[in-house]
């Protein structure tokens, strides 16, 4: 369909997606939302920055009743997709009287509880987060009508694959389930079987195109020690005033170390990692979003679910581990169709990861001969000190122990479950669904 009017949605829907600047739907959007509508189950494939959120939200806003107890649930794979989501719905959701609830680990419950005892609409979380809730007595599923499991390649990546089991078989089988992925793998492909009522598959573009085709991918070769300086010299030389790139590192001490790198040089870099609290996350995250240009040093916490529409430049000084993880971070650059660039910085001795990720990704790879004389008594060791410092700091305020657990007991890939299920409100507080009744 051509616009969202010939979709026979709702008028205040309409004024929302005006206010949003949404003219007309994404491809995604346009096979999606009639079939939803149509209380069809759906599994989606998609590319991620194709417009896959608006897809589901759309329908079930339209379809959506108020109640007491959630009516559509929407699971997501980490804290910052659960906010981008919320910020979607809630804006959606402007011209309504529709109860949006967002749910994660890393903070606490009791702001939580209170706003799913209050009545909530739509409920959005991670998996560990909501699962805390329903056992606790504080999130009640049996009211559910729509099931999203946003990211769900992703879910299964991070190890979710008992979660999304337990939370499937917790919701009511008169459910509509609706299953997004950027990629078609056998084990999704095993949950649509069982989970789903006959689902109607749509595949946008082909199976073998996994990152959109606006993205520009480069490469450099260089030493160790001279990837710092690439790095440099590469946003100096390469980088418009307008420009806005990730940085992506592999760990909390490299990322800490290049925001002081690029902090000496002036860059006014802004760092997000897990190591950080959800406050400083959350405030990094507002200011990249709304800064015209700028540079976020972060590690892939922030490759999954991050959706601003101008990043052009996604840089990776640490090669992913896995060509997937690749096809996730260079999917936060050209996001609803625009163009965007990606740059990795290989070491002298990975030439097989290169490979790997041009044959997985079905890319091809262009070398950049970049200038680092600028740069090239620039050593990255005092930075990394620094780094390792800086993580140790935070992680004794957090709780941590030496081998960076976490300071929350029980499950931590979201953030935790909650922490201690011994939490003192929730003794107090005693039986919610006796309260809500």
């Amino acid at each position: 369909m051509e616009n969202f009017e010939q979709m026979g949605l709702s008028p205040d829907l309409l004024k929302a997606l005006r206010a949003m600047k949404f003219e007309k739907p994404t491809e995604v959007q346009s096979m999606a939302i009639p079939e939803i509508l149509k209380g069809r189950d759906v599994y989606v494939r998609s590319k991620t920055g194709t417009g896959k959120t608006a897809a589901f939200l759309l329908p079930i806003m339209q379809m959506l009743q108020r109640g007491r107890d959630p009516g559509a649930l929407v699971v997501v794979p980490t804290r910052e997709l659960a906010l981008q989501t919320d910020g979607v719905a809630r804006k959606l959701a402007a011209n309504s009287r529709l109860h949006v609830t967002t749910v994660y680990g890393g903070v606490s419950l009791n702001p939580q509880i209170d706003s799913l005892d209050a009545g909530t609409d739509l409920m959005i979380g991670t998996p560990g987060r909501i699962i805390d809730l329903m056992e606790r007595g504080a999130a009640h599923m049996d009211g559910v009508r729509f099931l999203v499991l946003d990211e769900a390649d992703l879910m299964l990546d991070m190890g979710f694959i008992d979660d999304i089991e337990y939370i499937l078989k917790s919701m009511p089988r008169t459910k509509q389930t609706l299953l997004f992925s950027a990629t078609s793998r056998k084990e999704i492909m095993d949950i649509a079987d069982r989970h789903m009522n006959n689902p109607f598959h749509i595949s946008v573009g082909p199976d073998d195109e996994l990152v959109v085709t606006s993205i520009k991918h480069m490469y450099a070769i260089v030493p160790g020690t001279k990837k710092i300086a690439t790095l440099l010299a590469y946003l100096k030389t390469r980088m418009s005033a307008n420009s806005k790139s990730i940085v992506f590192a592999r760990t909390q001490i490299a990322a800490s170390a290049l925001y002081s790198a690029l902090s000496d040089f002036g860059m006014s870099p802004l760092l997000l990692h897990g190591g950080m609290t959800q406050a400083k996350r959350e405030m990094a995250m507002r200011r990249f979003k709304n800064d015209k240009s700028g540079i976020l040093i972060a590690t892939n916490v922030a490759a999954r679910g991050l959706d601003i529409s101008n990043i052009t430049d996604i840089i990776n000084f640490d090669v992913p581990d896995d060509p997937i993880v690749y096809i996730h971070r260079v999917g936060r650059s050209a996001r609803m169709g625009k163009d965007g660039r990606a740059f990795t910085i290989f070491s002298s001795d990975q030439a097989r990861e290169l490979k790997n990720i041009e044959y997985y990704s079905n890319i091809s790879m262009e070398r950049e001969q970049i200038n680092t004389d600028e740069f090239k008594n620039v050593s990255f060791g005092k930075y990394f000190q620094r780094g390792r410092y800086d993580s140790d700091r935070q992680g004794q305020s957090r709780g941590f122990r030496n081998d960076r657990s976490g300071g929350f007991r029980g499950r931590s890939r979201d953030g935790g479950r909650g922490g201690d299920r011994s939490h003192d409100s929730y003794r107090q507080r005693g039986n919610y669904r006796d309260r809500r009744k």
